[in-house]
């Protein structure tokens, strides 16, 4: 449901008399009669001595148990919520996973391939947890086919959340947590792509810094220091973006270990291909070996010497 003023939600302001104010109910009365007022405040309060505060509620009508919807974004990403019961409710996200959001994305009747879960994104504190741990595999057709529990402490405003690829996705044959550079001339360098579920997609450069780089080339094999950087160096990509507003301290030991803003993906500057981020990483060299850098030619520039 939602509440507030008759302005917030959209309705009319009352007229006549208001009869009721500082209300002060429990949750379990079964007539707003029953509930505790201060007759006082609401005749002298200023208030309540005009319309401007009426209150308004929109309630929630009885919904069909084992459906799932998206709330507070839009039809592909938001807050998971379950209907148990013909009442709504939210899914812990304390241990949501890759597994788990793409049953939820399947459920939804959009691609379970690249699906993102969120955790504490969307949360809602209305709703109580009605699953617990889901648990999933990833290959089940709904969550409830996963071995969840539906009674079990969660941790407050940890509701679990989803960002959904929609359109014809075809799987490839990659494994979440994989990262990749293509488009360059060598192995070494080009756009930087991640694997999650099955299908790979960009990540948005936004906020990348050299820590970042770091984390990625020895993810890749080659040296931590060294690498250059930039958008569109290798080419936009196609498809999801699946990475973006990453914050690596340098030492993980791979990027789905850093931190990054989840959501920015599908909101602002990452929400298309122009930040699409790519990578010039260094190979390791054979120790005692010499090489000149940014010269002019090929017999000036930078001294460097490879020490092992």
């Amino acid at each position: 449901y939602n509440y507030g003023t008759v302005s917030d939600i959209g309705f009319a302001q009352g007229s006549g008399a208001v009869l009721l104010g500082y209300l002060s109910c429990n949750g379990d009365e079964t007539n707003l009669l029953n509930c505790d007022q201060n007759y006082y405040y609401t005749n002298t309060q200023s208030h309540c001595q005009s319309h401007y505060y009426d209150a308004a509620i929109v309630c929630e009508r009885h919904c069909d148990s084992y459906d799932m919807r998206l709330r507070d974004g839009n039809t592909r990403y938001g807050r998971v919520e379950v209907c148990i019961s013909e009442t709504w409710t939210t899914v812990c996200g304390n241990q949501w996973n890759y597994g788990d959001a793409s049953v939820a994305c399947r459920q939804l009747g959009l691609s379970p391939y690249g699906s993102i879960p969120l955790t504490s994104y969307y949360y809602h504190n209305i709703w109580s947890y009605g699953i617990i741990y889901p648990n999933c595999t990833g290959i089940e057709s709904v969550i409830w086919n996963c071995s969840h529990v539906e009674t079990n402490n969660c941790l407050d405003n940890s509701d679990a959340g989803v960002i959904c690829q929609t359109g014809n996705i075809e799987p490839v044959d990659c494994v979440s947590g994989d990262v990749r550079l293509i488009n360059g001339t060598l192995k070494s360098q080009g756009r930087l792509e991640v694997c999650i579920g099955n299908v790979w997609g960009t990540v948005c450069g936004r906020s990348w810094d050299n820590y970042d780089s770091q984390v990625v080339c020895k993810q890749l094999g080659y040296q931590r220091l060294g690498a250059s950087y930039g958008y569109e160096l290798y080419g936009h990509g196609s498809g999801p973006i699946l990475f973006g507003y990453m914050y690596c301290n340098g030492h993980e030991e791979s990027l789905f270990d850093c931190s990054r803003n989840v959501q920015s993906v599908v909101s602002g500057s990452c929400a298309d291909h122009y930040y699409d981020i790519g990578l010039k990483c260094e190979p390791y060299c054979e120790n005692g070996a010499v090489r000149l850098q940014e010269g002019t030619l090929t017999s000036n520039g930078r001294v460097e010497i490879c020490v092992n």
